[in-house]
């Protein structure tokens, strides 16, 4: 997955829910950022944004952002976790009845074999849902590990500024 991260000013901002903010940026990019929280930005303030390019449209989809200005940081949250649950629990469900059809019975019949057809879609549903949830955790923790290098960075910057006084 490549994570794209941008630090710039905020030029201009528009709200379009009380966690979704539309920025258009210094340096002439317009990010579209999603979060679980509420948004806290103002014109002029320094923030870095880690996210997906959307290559259609040339659009930064953030999932994350770290208000430099105002030391506020906030990371949207995948929802990953139910999809995956769901998936392995329908996965062992279904795994658990083609184990209960093909038990006890030394020969297995066609019929049987013709029973599983319908589970096996079961199955590759299941494993789908899996995929979607792991993929939706690993975007969010590739956002997070993107602003905590910038976090250490400014921890750094501010220290060294702090030294030289």
């Amino acid at each position: 997955m490549n994570v794209t991260l941008t630090e710039s000013k905020v030029q201009s901002y528009q709200a379009v829910t009380p966690t979704t903010v539309r920025i258009e940026l210094d340096n002439s990019q317009t990010v579209f950022l999603r979060l679980s929280e509420p948004w806290i930005l103002n014109q002029g303030d320094l923030v870095a944004i880690a996210g997906f390019q959307d290559h259609q449209s040339n659009v930064l989809i953030g999932y994350g952002y770290i208000n430099l200005s105002q030391h506020v940081k906030s990371i949207g949250r995948s929802h990953g976790g139910p999809f995956f649950l769901f998936g392995a629990l329908l996965s062992i469900i279904t795994l658990g009845i083609i184990a209960f059809i093909f038990s006890g019975e030394g020969m297995i019949a066609f019929s049987d074999i013709l029973t599983t057809f319908p589970l096996a879609v079961v199955l590759l549903f299941s494993g789908f849902f899996i995929w979607i949830g792991v993929k939706a955790k690993r975007k969010e923790r590739y956002v997070k590990r993107m602003l905590e290098q910038v976090e250490m960075k400014d921890s750094h910057e501010s220290r060294r500024l702090e030294q030289s006084i």
